[in-house]
């Protein structure tokens, strides 16, 4: 799911925030999603991007892709930004194919973070509610661990399974900040918090 970082970028810098989504017919079928989208709804883009990089919403990252054809362009951008280990096959990261460095992922975090602040101001929105053109409520909540710390500048949680979890989280801790990068880890949260306390001795 640190795919969606790229997929938010993207949709953001080649088109209108305000520009209205259909939700696919099959979009029941996409799996690990919450919450899930009534098919044939329509949404504001900026609406999808905020499911996406506050709930994580793979039915959302699944629509953008769908109706914008978002994956080419996220190879060029990959590509513009020299993120040279960078690779997506999908928008949602779902795809096992998708495939990014730990030094491409900082470059990237901070790339957007001086460039697309809002990106990062979206996760760390605690609970959101969202209302669809069709009159529909969905309700957003972050399941990040990190989301009520005064520190905390953003961060995007992943995972290929439950014994496979990956972060990546921002903090700015006297003056200086700095990107956590967690690949591989059972226990996402406590790796970050063990790795903070040692930079800071953080509590």
């Amino acid at each position: 799911s640190l795919t969606k970082l790229m997929t938010s970028y993207v949709a953001l810098k080649y088109f209108d925030k305000n520009l209205i989504l259909k939700v696919p017919k099959e979009i029941l079928e996409v799996p690990y999603s919450r919450p899930n989208l009534v098919p044939e709804d329509k949404l504001f883009l900026i609406d999808l991007i905020k499911m996406m990089l506050i709930s994580s919403s793979n039915q959302a990252a699944y629509t953008l892709e769908k109706d914008l054809k978002l994956v080419p362009l996220m190879n060029l951008e990959a590509k513009i930004l020299s993120l040279k280990n960078t690779y997506f096959d999908d928008a949602s990261g779902l795809s096992e194919a998708n495939k990014a460095s730990v030094y491409d992922l900082a470059k990237f975090s901070f790339f957007l973070l001086k460039n697309y602040p809002e990106i990062f101001e979206l996760q760390k929105i605690k609970e959101a509610r969202i209302k669809s053109l069709k009159g529909n409520f969905y309700y957003l909540k972050n399941i990040n661990y990190f989301v009520d710390d005064s520190n905390f500048l953003g961060g995007k949680t992943g995972m290929v399974a439950p014994e496979f979890q990956n972060l990546i989280s921002l903090f700015k801790i006297r003056e200086k900040i700095i990107a956590i990068i967690i690949l591989g880890s059972k226990q996402r949260f406590k790796d970050t918090k063990i790795i903070l306390k040692e930079l800071f001795n953080y509590q």
